[in-house]
């Protein structure tokens, strides 16, 4: 079904009130005003944005890290399975680590939230979390799966 945009002044026009408005609208101008084209259905923008956060270990106990993914957009985010995950890297003295975690929809306001041991006795930790798209999400035609703000697609933590 197509819908069609209408000029509020020319709908004013059709029932006199353009006279009302006196000198502000010209009646010879609003005759020229066309339909404007169809428009596409809007979309809202996704943001997700990602934090992580770092349990130190209590006596005897192993550290954790938590990564969340939240939607502050004003739009649910809606894809695929494998077209985005969160990669954290944990970087220590001796190498580096990774962790992986995939989703699929978050819908506005939503979190989702993956928590995870971190390797112990081994010095000081750098953690990197970052949003990765797979190519197909911006070559996939679904407006619902595109990051309007890409950011705050990355978080960091010290542990």
């Amino acid at each position: 079904m197509k819908t069609t945009v209408l000029a509020v002044a020319a709908l004013a026009m059709m029932s006199n009130a353009a006279l009302a408005l006196g000198p502000f609208i010209n009646p010879d101008i609003l005759r020229e005003i066309r339909p404007l084209h169809p428009i596409g259905p809007l979309f809202l923008c996704s943001d997700l944005r990602v934090t992580m956060s770092v349990q130190p270990p209590s006596l005897g106990a192993i550290p954790r890290a938590t990564v969340r993914v939240e939607n502050v957009g004003v739009g649910n985010y809606v894809s695929g399975a494998g077209q985005q995950r969160v990669r954290v890297v944990i970087a220590r003295s001796g190498g580096a680590t990774e962790e992986i975690f995939g989703f699929v929809n978050v819908s506005h306001g939503q979190v989702r939230e993956w928590t995870f041991d971190l390797p112990h006795n081994q010095g000081a930790l750098a953690l990197d979390a970052s949003l990765v798209f797979a190519p197909s999400v911006l070559l996939d035609g679904n407006p619902q799966n595109n990051e309007c703000n890409p950011g705050n697609n990355t978080a960091h933590a010290n542990a």
